[in-house]
């Protein structure tokens, strides 16, 4: 008898430490909850990044602005793997200004310096698609942030896009306490996140509120006064006012690639003559550029105007940068990563029934040399698998364009 009653006490104290703990965990909890509930909520340590303490730090101000848009008014692509928003605040609205050409380009975080360079060339609207790789979303904002409000002529002329994939949580992930700096000389195609250059390009045209565009990648800078002397070519031609023949024509700005940058046309002549210049592509991809007669337009007597100088029947695997209305066909954004992106558009002008006229004096140039070593490890399996999506691309475009006799080939 005594054992059970003694075996019934210890019980009952047991229960009753268990109890007491409950009601300890409990208390605590509720103290955490209290604690939390007056500490504000941690902000982004931009002073950190730049070498900053203390005050209003304006660029935290741009990235606040930009991510309370962001949070608002992001939609998802077709595909539902990205996030898509544009990024109008406190950035110039070119609704007034239709009558103008826009420089279309994209990038991601590694590439965002180039703008500068192409906003100070241009002079003129800008569309920008920027991509943030998963987990670098922060740290891209950020970097754009700084540069809209350090580069006067960004801030004037520049309309940026926000792209970046879709996560487990959905819309952008937490914010950080600290944003981190990350390795920005990589390729853009050299990560797990696929580069969907082709959605980007689209990002960008739609963004675009102009008549004319001109698509082109953010490596590349215009040749001194391009934009200005094609408006002048446009308003000479009346190419503002409702033209049915333009609707099928697009403009051919031939490509170089070299260790400098010449302004003009003469300064290209002479670097080319020097080695200093060549054409695009011309040791990777010759033929993918040679369909804009480099020889024949080298060779174009001087003209004080840009004029349209020669056609040219598209034939494969020519992808010439142009400008053209923006009316023309959009990307196909099923084309990621390296091979066939811009081609495929191209390819669907032809079979729409487009005409290629090159102009006389205009051109692009690319930074450097194009070279065999400066491609990532996966380009050949890229290449391959684009190589399959662009046959099934061009079956496609026969049942689009039934009454068309053109082809991809």
């Amino acid at each position: 008898m005594y054992r059970f009653l003694c075996g019934r006490l210890v019980l009952a104290l047991i229960g009753v430490v268990g109890l007491l703990q409950l009601i300890h965990i409990i208390l605590l909890n509720r103290l955490e909850t209290r604690q939390r509930k007056n500490v504000p909520e941690p902000q982004p340590v931009i002073g950190q990044v730049f070498g900053q303490s203390g005050g209003e730090d304006p660029i935290l101000e741009e990235l606040s602005s930009f991510v309370s848009y962001i949070e608002r008014n992001w939609v998802l692509d077709t595909s539902g793997e990205y996030h898509i928003s544009l990024l109008q605040s406190n950035l110039r609205d070119f609704a007034g200004h239709a009558q103008d050409i826009t420089l279309v380009t994209q990038c991601s975080q590694d590439h965002l310096s180039d703008l500068i360079p192409l906003a100070h060339q241009w002079k003129g609207p800008i569309s920008v698609a920027v991509f943030a790789r998963s987990g670098h979303e922060w740290t891209t904002l950020l970097e754009l942030a700084k540069l809209a409000l350090t580069n006067e002529e960004l801030q004037t002329f520049a309309i940026f896009s926000f792209v970046w994939p879709v996560s487990a949580a959905g819309g952008l992930p937490p914010r950080p306490n600290v944003i981190p700096q990350y390795n920005v000389t990589e390729s853009n195609y050299n990560h797990i996140d696929p580069y969907p250059n082709n959605l980007l390009r689209n990002t960008a045209r739609r963004a675009a509120l102009t008549d004319f565009v001109f698509v082109i990648d953010v490596d590349m800078v215009p040749s001194q006064g391009l934009r200005e002397d094609f408006l002048h070519l446009a308003i000479r031609n009346s190419w503002f006012q409702k033209n049915l023949t333009l609707d099928k024509t697009v403009f051919v700005i031939p490509a170089f690639e070299g260790i400098i940058n010449p302004k003009t046309k003469f300064d290209l002549i002479q670097a080319v003559q020097a080695g200093k210049v060549r054409p695009f592509y011309s040791q990777l991809c010759w033929k993918c550029h040679a369909h804009t007669d480099y020889e024949t337009w080298l060779q174009q007597p001087e003209h004080e105007h840009l004029v349209p100088t020669y056609d040219v029947l598209w034939k494969d695997p020519w992808e010439p940068f142009y400008i053209s209305l923006n009316s023309v066909p959009l990307y196909d954004e099923r084309f990621k990563q390296y091979g066939f992106n811009r081609i495929s558009q191209v390819c669907e002008l032809h079979v729409a029934g487009y005409k290629f006229t090159v102009l006389n004096k205009a051109f692009l140039m690319h930074k450097g040399f194009k070279r065999k070593e400066s491609f990532h490890p996966q380009k050949e399996e890229e290449l391959e698998f684009n190589r399959k999506l662009f046959r099934q691309f061009k079956t496609e475009l026969k049942n689009k364009y039934a009454e068309s006799s053109r082809r991809c080939y």
